[in-house]
């Protein structure tokens, strides 16, 4: 019977199972309040003020504006659980939101499976790293293993030998748009048609690689 172990967390703490995870609720599981609505539509005023702003008062589109004010990168900051199953790791963790300031905006409970073979690539850098982004609240089934953040090396995965491993967060680094920057970019369009039109020329070769 392989031997049960635990993440990695300061002596004496318990076991993750054995300790309840907060886990954020989705705003979708309740129906929006009129207040709720009314602050949800102030909240995409004042960001299309702000994009209209900053075209005005800076180079550039306000397609372009807006978005890089809507990127957002999510970062691993806790490992809570893992396991290994199947030649794959799958991780319960905690991520810490971004903005392109990389000023914290709020934290997420996420789980994600990481195929191991792929680590024997030697060449392999995080940015090609297959990784299955889970539904939050997958189960981490397997035999479970000690997982920490910080590698002791370059290199993105160590297995050491009491069968845990370090993970270097940037595999499970995710980059995403917020979700009001779509219902603001057929306006952030029309701006730029009407106010810089000669933009539209070179912001396909701008806009579709970097998204």
């Amino acid at each position: 019977m392989a031997p049960r172990l635990t993440l990695a967390r300061e002596a004496g703490a318990a076991a993750p199972d054995e300790l309840p995870v907060a886990r954020e609720r989705s705003p979708r599981d309740h129906a929006p309040t009129t207040a709720g609505r009314v602050q949800l539509h102030q909240t995409l005023v004042r960001r299309v003020a702000l994009v209209v702003a900053a075209s005005l008062v800076s180079a550039g589109c306000a397609t372009g504006h807006l978005l890089d004010r809507g990127r957002r990168y999510e970062r691993p900051i806790a490992y809570e659980r893992a396991a290994i199953a199947d030649g794959q790791l799958t991780v319960s963790y905690t991520a810490a939101e971004m903005n392109q300031f990389w000023r914290k905006l709020g934290t997420h409970h996420r789980t994600a499976a990481v195929p191991l073979a792929q680590f024997s690539d030697h060449g392999l850098t995080a940015d090609r790293v297959r990784v299955e982004r889970l539904p939050d609240d997958a189960p981490v089934t397997g035999t479970p293993t000690a997982l920490r953040l910080t590698p002791p090396c370059d290199a993105l995965l160590v297995r050491d030998a009491d069968g845990g491993a370090f993970l270097d967060p940037a595999v499970l680094t995710e980059t995403r748009m917020a979700p009001w920057v779509w219902p603001l970019f057929p306006l952030a369009v029309v701006y730029d048609v009407v106010a810089v039109p000669v933009l539209l020329v070179f912001a396909p070769a701008v806009i579709i690689p970097g998204d």
